[in-house]
């Protein structure tokens, strides 16, 4: 049996794609090293310099409170196999 041919919405969603990473992946900085080629200690911790660093640990260091209210309850939105999309999920610590 012949394979089908890709559809219009499949080449759409591929050529999208290809894009969209080509656009992530463009880097306009080249001071900033491959970490694939840079070996690194996994003890190292991040330089006060990366702003990434810091642009990630200001969301993570947020904290949530709802004072005498009781905390919303997390929703299941969606499910499908390797898949589930929440609402108001809310981690702590890792759990």
């Amino acid at each position: 049996m012949a394979p089908a041919t890709p559809t219009r919405r499949e080449i759409l969603l591929v050529v999208v794609l290809y894009f969209s990473l080509r656009l992530l992946t463009h880097k306009s900085d080249t001071s900033v090293s491959n970490p694939l080629t840079t070996s690194t200690h996994a003890t190292s911790s991040p330089s006060a310099n990366d702003s990434t660093y810091h642009h990630i640990s200001h969301y993570l260091d947020a904290h949530l409170t709802w004072g005498s209210s009781p905390v919303p309850q997390t929703r299941v939105l969606s499910h499908a196999p390797g898949w589930t999309v929440f609402d108001k999920l809310y981690v702590l610590k890792g759990v």
